[in-house]
């Protein structure tokens, strides 16, 4: 089939079609559910004149700092994937789908996803995406072609089991393909997610105690069996001297992971 993309809408669109979003699976209504209200409550669902302008927002936004960080994470994945040869993606986690669109003007983009309200979202505002419903760790589908990238943006951590997860990916994966995991907490070591558990527990137990048992903290050990680099490495500066940064910091890991 190659990587045309016409003809893998045509692939997907034996599959039912829902407001423009193919379902090629069976979703969670009740992770859904708690994930929009927790982000709801966190001011992190975005109306569409928002989301068209993502990763930019206006100055004073009250994460107006996290998505200059996500800006830079986008510009540095762009100039990566320029470098590619008319790649297809895979961009597991895509939510509301600003940055599948992103990356859309340099690749095929297939946007998968769980949830359906961020997806009829990304539907109505991106055409040139494709997006689909389904839990990849549960999906049974056998496409007839292969991604060279496979993405999780700030997503990963909705995961239990990597080893599972990754197990599965690499059928999808091209020979040369590539697993990128940007923007998301990758700890340096068991006691650091440990730590890091901890303080998730303490928060969402203030307002949304459903999700603690939804969000998972991993870090490189779990990593370590594959052909792992690390592009680059967050920095390790202190809040008091980021203030006085020209730049964002870039504050997770930017892991590939390679076959």
């Amino acid at each position: 089939m190659g990587k045309d993309k016409a003809n893998i809408r045509e692939w997907f669109s034996s599959f039912p079609i829902d407001m423009g979003v193919f379902r090629i699976g069976p979703v969670n209504g009740t992770f859904e559910n708690t994930y929009i209200n927790t982000r709801s409550h966190e001011g992190r669902v975005y109306e569409d004149d928002v989301v068209t302008q993502l990763p930019d927002v206006p100055t004073g936004h009250p994460l107006e700092k996290e998505w200059q960080v996500r800006k830079a994470s986008t510009l540095r994945l762009l100039e990566h994937i320029s470098h590619l040869p008319a790649p297809l993606i895979l961009d597991i986690g895509c939510g509301n789908g600003w940055l599948t669109n992103q990356i859309s003007c340099l690749a095929t983009v297939v946007g998968l996803d769980v949830n359906l309200h961020e997806l009829h979202q990304a539907s109505r505002l991106f055409e040139d995406p494709i997006f689909v419903s389904g839990n990849i760790v549960n999906l049974d589908w056998s496409p007839p072609f292969q991604f060279d990238l496979i993405l999780f943006a700030s997503s990963i951590q909705y995961f239990a089991d990597l080893k599972s997860l990754l197990d599965k990916l690499w059928h999808l994966l091209s020979a040369d393909g590539e697993v990128h995991i940007i923007d998301s907490p990758i700890y340096p070591d068991a006691e650091a997610a440990r730590e890091a558990s901890e303080r998730t527990t303490n928060y969402y137990r203030e307002f949304a105690p459903e999700m603690i048992p939804l969000y998972f903290h991993h870090h490189l050990a779990e990593l370590e069996q594959y052909q792992l680099s690390i592009l680059s490495p967050p920095d390790k500066i202190s809040f008091f001297s980021s203030l006085f940064r020209r730049k964002p910091a870039f504050r997770f890991p930017w892991i590939v992971l390679r076959k």
